[in-house]
């Protein structure tokens, strides 16, 4: 390969234009937890954990916690030359000869370079054969397996020299050995390659190099002085020059874009080697108030920049540079022309001209800030306002002021020679060349302002947006509110308005629409600017930048993450590819397709359980006992660039029912005592507001014993079965008691059935009595018969509890026709019943009541004396007894003037019978007396019974 062929193919590589002019976009990593520490070297492990090799011994950085690792034995605390094997264990040494490896977290020593050997400097490396090779005097490697000790060069004297050892891309490693060639060991073999120097005549080659490689390519660099590209296709490599500096430079490290140069003092230098002006001219110096002491880039192509005493510079892969933030000159307005110089008006009342990192004022006033800046007419002239509206051109140097009108708010463009503006006393119409002569075409406060034509707007005022046609105003109206509007922006045939409240709407010609607000997928509804690029649509509002596609998909928002100081930007423009946002830090540019492409998503590495300060193996729904109740969660999503806008969304169920959030930084989620149950731990992680990841943890903590139900069912067991005893024995006494208790009542029946025996006998023995005197021995024969047959039945029924239904209605027929032949035909009765003949009732309780009917209601009635007694049976048999006597007041009046004492049916022992019969069988028992009356005189009496029944069946 020729050297112009080679050329012409280095500067074609496909890689992103990078050449920081300004400084680059970053952050400190470890500015208190590294301050004061010698950093010296960086690496990133296979976990994405990072590793400093530093003076104060060896630190782990995980995303969130430092870590430091010394060894008893150690006796330099420098550590240098960080390397890991294929198993992620990592190895490094100090200048005493002592190599560590450092395994699940511990430290030991791994190997000790013998003293004969040792030299003011240790080079190790690990092949693609996982053997970690040691450069001191000799060349040799050790088998991480078995510790197997193979030399591979022998140290000679005079003439060779032993440079860094340098891992290749393809897992082969390489030196610089003797002044002319390059060994390389691959698959546990050697193999040296010469450098072809002979067709530079008189070369100043240096007895020591340093191998770098970028993009797959090969260089060798002459301790900082010269850089050479290595042709390898062949068994003689050639070298071709690629860059000359004339200061000398200590030390060069590389990366996938190009080289970095860290200078003897402060600073760094970049050389982007597909880029012909990085190579040409003189490299700016970046971070010129630091040391830089090792550059390293990581797995996501962020850069870190170590320092002494200072902590690591991180540049994040944004693409995000920094291009003002002079604390001396305070920004209000800024504009940007298409060929990137940046003109800045300044709180001071000054405005500069920022180009190439020289700072020019254009133009002093210092009365007020300056509130507007534009770049007008191709970006010849400059427009601005202080207090009066200012054209100046930058051409001819010369300013001009345009007509009185106020604070100017927003100036748009109408053709190639008219603008439009807008500010706090008018809105005016200019022509460029005659600024002077500009026509008023409204009065009054505005803020912003749209062009639709030549002679109609749209102006946004202190009184609501306005329509303005040929100088004819018409107030527009949202939902017939009025509307507080921002900004006015033209896309396409499209004209949006910006609101404070209503979020975006679109101004169709005739009436306002909805385009863009909360309701699809705008965080806020508070509109500061519409901007566009290309098919995309950029929006301020009061919370931040959001991006949208042509179709109104949200495709990202701008948050530190992707460059920015600050979420919060106070106004931007887009100037070509790139977004020049102004925060209340500075002013800084972010390229628009590196942040439209990173469609980046943040992941949760692992949920980490810990019970009682131990960390848990994962497995499915484990049970811990009821003391293993102190329990932590580790969420574990290391993320170095995006820490700012990552937090954790989290909820333990079911105690905790909605979610808790926390900060990147605090993903440790601690509960001090948990109850037993079973658990259900949820994180969410929130990156730029949206959900990316979730993982979830079930586990259960188990209950103590005296809380197991088979100990509530022992114990329970136990308390029912001591309860059994008890109970039983409390039973059989019970019943014994109520075995003595129902015999009592029974025999109270009895004896109050028996207190109504000696009633009957005496009122049918008068009866008789009555017929025999007069002679009428028939009748007292069958009264007799029935007379004897009713005791019988009485006798035989007095000791019984119930009786046939049947043979209590034959008992009250025999009763009922004893008396009838007292009141001879007087008397007339009827019992009646629906048909059952399968229940049983209390035998004499319903004659005492039919007695009572005939002594007190019907015996001092004159003529026809009538008795119905009724039967139904619902949930008691119910007994209706009504007569047509003389009722219950003229009765009770004749038994005062009788002064009887008698009671004609023994009233207190059918009382206490009831009462035995309710407690007995637990119903509601009993009589109830009615009075008839018909033209409120008594008309006879009615008695309703209800009485208990038993079936036979």
């Amino acid at each position: 390969m020729t050297k112009k062929t080679f050329i012409f193919l280095l500067f074609q590589l496909k890689l992103i234009p990078l050449f920081w002019g300004q400084t680059p976009y970053h952050f400190f990593l470890g500015k208190e937890e590294l301050s004061s520490i010698d950093i010296y070297d960086v690496h990133q492990d296979a976990k994405e954990n990072y590793w400093f090799a530093t003076d104060n011994s060896l630190y782990k950085y995980d995303g969130y916690f430092y870590q430091q690792f010394t060894h008893p034995v150690q006796l330099s605390n420098s550590l240098f030359n960080i390397i890991e094997d294929e198993n992620g264990n990592i190895y490094c040494n100090n200048l005493n000869g002592q190599i560590f490896k450092v395994s699940e977290d511990e430290m030991t020593l791994f190997h000790e370079v013998p003293a004969t050997l040792l030299t003011p400097y240790i080079s190790t490396e690990i092949d693609n054969q996982n053997n970690l090779i040691i450069h001191s005097k000799d060349l040799y490697l050790i088998n991480l397996f078995d510790k197997k000790i193979t030399t591979l060069i022998k140290e000679k004297t005079g003439h060779n020299h032993l440079a860094n050892l340098y891992k290749s891309t393809n897992g082969s490693v390489l030196f610089h050995y003797w002044t002319d060639s390059i060994s390389v060991i691959q698959n546990n073999h050697l193999k040296c390659y010469f450098l072809d120097w002979q067709k530079y005549k008189n070369p100043k080659i240096a007895s020591f190099f340093n191998l770098l490689e970028v993009n797959n390519q090969l260089y060798l660099e002459n301790t900082g002085k010269e850089i050479y590209s290595l042709d390898t296709s062949k068994t003689t490599w050639n070298i071709i020059p690629v860059f000359k500096q004339e200061k000398e430079l200590t030390r060069i490290y590389n990366t996938e874009k190009g080289l970095w140069l860290a200078k003897n003092t402060t600073g760094v230098q970049f050389i982007h080697l597909n880029n012909k002006t990085s190579l040409k001219n003189s490299l700016p110096v970046l971070f010129s108030k630091h040391f830089i002491s090792n550059v390293y880039e990581d797995h996501k192509n962020n850069i870190l920049l170590s320092t002494f005493g200072e902590g690591i510079i991180v540049i994040p892969n944004t693409g995000s540079t920094i291009v003002w933030n002079n604390e001396d000159v305070k920004i209000s307005q800024f504009a940007v022309a298409k060929d990137k110089t940046l003109y800045i008006g300044g709180y001071d009342g000054v405005v500069y001209k920022y180009d190439n990192q020289h700072l020019d004022s254009l133009f002093f006033n210092g009365f007020k800030r300056i509130e507007l800046l534009e770049l007008i007419d191709n970006d010849s002239s400059i427009l601005f306002d202080q207090n009066t509206s200012i054209i100046f051109n930058l051409i001819t140097q010369t300013k001009t002021p345009i007509f009185a009108s106020g604070s100017v708010k927003n100036i748009k463009k109408i053709d190639s020679e008219n603008y439009i503006l807008a500010s706090n006393e008018y809105a005016v119409k200019f022509n460029i060349n005659h600024p002077n002569q500009s026509e008023k075409i409204y009065t009054g406060r505005s803020y912003a302002i749209e062009p639709l034509n030549d002679n109609e707007f749209l102006l946004a005022t202190s009184v609501g947006l306005l329509h303005i046609k040929d100088k004819i105003e018409t107030k527009l109206l949202y939902h017939n509110k009025f509307l507080l509007v921002s900004t006015i922006f033209k896309l396409n045939e499209k004209i949006l308005i910006g609101t404070k409240k209503n979020g975006i709407l679109e101004w169709t010609g005739t009436e306002l629409l909805p385009y863009l607000s909360t309701e699809n997928n705008l965080s806020s509804n508070s509109i500061t600017d519409i901007q566009n690029w290309k098919n995309y649509l950029f929006i301020l509002t009061d919370e931040r930048i959001e991006v949208f596609d042509n179709e109104l998909n949200p495709i990202t928002i701008m948050a530190q993450s992707d460059g920015l100081f600050e979420s919060k930007v106070k106004r931007f423009r887009i100037v070509g590819d790139d977004i020049w946002c102004h925060t209340s830090i500075g002013l800084q540019t972010i390229q628009i397709e590196k942040l439209i492409a990173s469609k980046y998503t943040c992941v949760i590495k692992s949920l980490e359980l810990f019970v009682n300060n131990e960390k848990q193996e994962e497995k499915n729904n484990p049970i811990f006992s009821h003391i293993e109740n102190k329990v932590k969660f580790f969420v574990n999503a290391p993320n170095l660039e995006r820490q700012n806008d990552i937090s954790y969304q989290f909820k333990l169920e079911p105690i905790e029912h909605s979610w808790n959030e926390q900060s990147y930084s605090k993903n440790i989620i601690d509960y001090k005592a948990l109850p037993p149950g079973k658990y259900k731990f949820k994180v969410n992680l929130i990156y730029k507001g949206n959900i990316h990841d979730s993982k979830t943890i079930e586990f259960s903590i188990d209950y103590p014993f005296w809380q197991k139900w088979w100990f509530f069912a022992l114990f329970g067991g136990l308390i029912v079965f001591i309860s059994y005893l008890f109970y039983k024995r409390r039973l059989a006494i019970q019943e014994g008691k109520s075995r003595q208790i129902n015999e009592l009542n029974a025999l109270k029946l009895a004896a109050i059935q028996s207190q109504m025996n000696p009633h009957f006998i005496f009122n049918s023995m008068n009866s008789i009595q009555d017929l025999v005197l007069k002679g009428d021995v028939d009748n007292s024969y069958t009264f007799i018969t029935k007379f004897s047959n009713l005791v019988r039945r009485t006798l035989s029924y007095s000791d019984k509890e119930f009786i046939d239904f049947d043979q209590e209605i034959k008992l009250l027929e025999l009763y009922l026709s004893l008396e009838k032949l007292r009141f001879k035909d007087t008397l007339e009765y009827e019992i009646s019943s629906d048909k059952f003949d399968d229940i049983m009732v209390p035998p004499m309780l319903i004659q005492p009541f039919i007695e009572n009917a005939l002594i007190h209601g019907l015996l001092h009635k004159k003529g026809i004396r009538k008795l119905n007694v009724h039967f139904e049976l619902k949930e008691q048999l119910i007994c209706i007894i009504t007569d047509n006597g003389i009722g219950r007041e003229k009765a009770n009046e004749i038994k005062q003037r009788q002064r009887s004492d008698h009671e004609s049916f023994s009233s207190n022992a059918i009382k206490k019978r009831f009462e035995i019969l309710n407690r007995y069988f637990s119903e509601s028992l009993g009589f109830v007396f009615e009075d008839l009356t018909e033209n409120n005189e008594p008309i006879g009496t009615k008695v309703t019974i209800r009485i208990p029944v038993k079936y036979k069946y």
